[in-house]
């Protein structure tokens, strides 16, 4: 085999997709990356925009830090920057104007480049959901394995449960985002793109279970959990006075917030607790009118003020209607806070109900508001848990992540250079 180089397809590259990359390299030291509105850190826009920042007192590196990178050389890195300055002027249009949701139309021109760059030579290909369907038919032809991420549930398990948080919360519904969402062009894409995986790789045993609902062999699914970060803060919540129940994220329908409210104020936890909201509040303000003082709201902020808010809090919750993980759920482990959530996420697979936190069944009420109420009156059974968290934190850190990836892709390897090539 001559000068053999995978290909690792990517759009963002948040912390996960860098680790995977890392784990990738090691497998293939040649490893090529495409990634979309991506800039090497390393080259002048990196250099123009740490320029402008110190000038203008800015901070555009870090907005824009997630398309940094710097895990592989210049020469390795496919930055596709025209789709995304598209599609950000035609931002103002009206979205039943275009053709597609943004995210499909980046997607799909990410896609369409990288399968160009698919040779006979490759070792193996890496693409994440909405980029992978033309890269896959182009590496099957040539007997490459074949290794697809997928970071959210399987369409038709996160469709039949936001169609029932809708109903529970009209008001919290954003119909024109869902239309473009559960487009049946783009469900049936993303279809195809998973059969024509070899292995599919998720966060959590959710994620699994519901595209195993679909139809999807569970063989060909591994759960790999993301990693923590090293772990910092104390495990002693029975000096931080009047507790803090902390959130992060994008406050809207999908994570569950408005269900989260109405439980807060059903309890009266504002009573002697404290609700604090970290992230983009998209609920209508008409439906927030109901519940004035029952919760704080922060919204965006830099990484290290995110640590105060919680190293500030007692325990962290989590209550969304269907997500494949929720990387706060780490973040909150490696700061020693427990975690209530609900069984639609990570959480459930990964942290142990009873030990790290609670975990109770997604649109029950009763058990949510028992759940608050068990760990708001109990400092000690929360400093119990929270020792039990910074435990599981340390014995599975990104590395651990990283190692388990990379024998995944071996294995792939392995099984797709017997079988075809």
């Amino acid at each position: 085999m001559k000068n053999l180089t995978s290909l690792f397809v990517g759009s963002v590259f948040a912390q996960d997709v860098r680790e995977q990359i890392l784990s990738a390299l090691e497998v293939d030291a040649c490893m090529k990356v495409v990634g979309l509105g991506t800039f090497h850190r390393d080259g002048k826009l990196h250099t123009f925009l740490n320029s402008y920042d110190k000038l203008f007192g800015t901070k555009l590196l870090k907005r824009f830090g997630n398309f940094a990178i710097n895990e592989v050389p210049k020469s390795s890195l496919y930055a596709l920057k025209w789709p995304r300055i598209r599609e950000s002027l035609l931002s103002r249009v009206p979205r039943r104007m275009l053709k597609g949701s943004r995210g499909d139309r980046m997607g799909y021109a990410l896609d369409n480049y990288a399968a160009k760059l698919v040779t006979s030579n490759c070792k193996f290909v890496v693409a994440r959901e909405d980029a992978a369907e033309l890269t896959f038919t182009m590496a099957k032809s040539l007997g490459i394995p074949t290794v697809y991420d997928q970071p959210t549930p399987h369409h038709s398990t996160a469709k039949r449960l936001m169609q029932i948080e809708s109903l529970e919360f009209p008001s919290c519904s954003d119909f024109v985002a869902d239309e473009f969402e559960w487009d049946d062009s783009r469900t049936a894409r993303k279809t195809r793109e998973a059969k024509l995986a070899d292995q599919i790789v998720v966060a959590s045993k959710f994620t699994k279970e519901s595209l195993v609902h679909a139809g999807l062999d569970a063989s060909r699914i591994n759960v790999i959990p993301y990693g923590c970060n090293a772990v910092v803060g104390s495990c002693d919540k029975s000096n931080l006075g009047k507790p803090i129940v902390l959130y992060v994220g994008n406050i809207s329908l999908r994570k569950g917030i408005p269900r989260l409210l109405r439980v807060w104020k059903r309890i009266n936890a504002a009573r002697s607790a404290t609700l604090r909201l970290v992230g983009k509040m998209t609920l209508p303000r008409k439906f927030l009118e109901d519940y004035v003082g029952q919760f704080e709201h922060f919204p965006w902020v830099p990484r290290s003020e995110l640590v105060r808010h919680y190293s500030e809090s007692s325990f962290f919750v989590f209550p969304v209607v269907a997500d494949g993980f929720g990387l706060v759920i780490n973040e909150a482990l490696s700061h020693g806070l427990p975690v209530v959530a609900s069984s639609n996420n990570g959480a459930n697979g990964f942290i142990t109900h009873n030990q790290h936190g609670l975990i109770y069944p997604h649109g029950s009420d009763e058990d949510l508001a028992a759940c608050l109420e068990t760990m708001l009156g109990s400092t000690k059974l929360v400093s119990e848990f929270a020792a039990e968290t910074r435990s599981l934190a340390s014995q599975w850190q990104w590395s651990h992540y990283r190692e388990k990836y990379k024998r995944m892709i071996e294995n792939s390897i392995a099984l797709g250079m017997g079988s075809e090539r």
